[in-house]
């Protein structure tokens, strides 16, 4: 399956400046995804809040090595949030501050620059744990069994 940055790029017309790609990804974005599933994803990222303790948060920054899909979970919350330094300092920064939970609530996708955006993509997409995915550590496919 094709990223939305490729699918833009292989898009048929050239684009002129960095803001005309943004559009045109956040366009592709915008119309893979249906109403029932933007409501699902609201719904759960409003659990997910709300399950969110400040002893929990104190938990989060108190660490020095965290689980690598917590790392990565706060590295995408950094890049959404337009931080430059993507890394776990910041986060740790972030999280230190009083107003992170009432900030993340008010993170909405009208807010959020496309570059910031497709930063966090990124994140998303890079293999960085092959505990997740150990088949593909092992070279097995889908079809191989």
């Amino acid at each position: 399956m094709q990223s939305l940055t490729q699918r833009a790029i292989q898009g048929g017309t050239s684009v002129a400046s960095a803001d005309k790609m943004d559009e045109q990804i956040l366009s592709l974005f915008k119309s893979s995804l249906s109403t029932e599933d933007m409501k699902e994803a609201e719904s759960e990222i409003g659990e997910s809040l709300n399950a969110l303790t400040k002893a929990a948060i104190l938990e989060l920054r108190s660490m020095t090595k965290p689980n690598i899909l917590v790392e990565k979970t706060l590295q995408i919350i950094t890049s959404l949030r337009g931080f430059k330094h993507i890394n776990w300092n910041t986060a740790k920064e972030i999280l230190g501050k009083q107003s992170f939970k009432i900030d993340l609530q008010q993170l909405h996708p009208r807010n959020m620059r496309p570059a910031n955006v497709l930063q966090a993509q990124k994140i998303l997409t890079q293999k960085t744990n092959t505990m997740l995915t150990p088949e593909v550590s092992r070279g097995e496919t889908a079809s191989s069994g």
